[in-house]
């Protein structure tokens, strides 16, 4: 529970962990990906959402997975855990709305 809403009230948190962690298949760890829009050679635009909080991937391992990906990312950086979107759903859905072009 702390690990993926640290940030968050036990209440939620609890809520959350109850409806919706899902165990997730080992094969997800074993399977390469059919396609990775970020490691497309057609130069698409990637924007990654630094989550400062997080105790799942931690901040400075998102900075180095960034860093080693080879390729240009927009950034934005949250003060918050690994699930912001459930924090500040709004603040969120606007860095989707830059990342995609729109001037806000």
């Amino acid at each position: 529970m702390d690990t993926f809403y640290n940030d968050l009230t036990p209440e939620v948190a609890k809520h959350l962990t109850e409806t919706c962690v899902k165990p997730q298949s080992f094969k997800t760890f074993l399977t390469k990906p059919q396609y990775a829009a970020w490691q497309d050679e057609a130069d698409l635009p990637c924007t990654y959402l630094f989550t400062q909080k997080d105790q799942c991937v931690p901040y400075v391992v998102q900075k180095i997975m960034v860093e080693r990906s080879g390729r240009e990312f927009k950034t934005e950086t949250f003060d918050m855990g690994h699930s912001p979107f459930v924090l500040a759903p709004e603040q969120i859905a606007n860095a989707v709305r830059r990342a995609a072009g729109e001037a806000l």
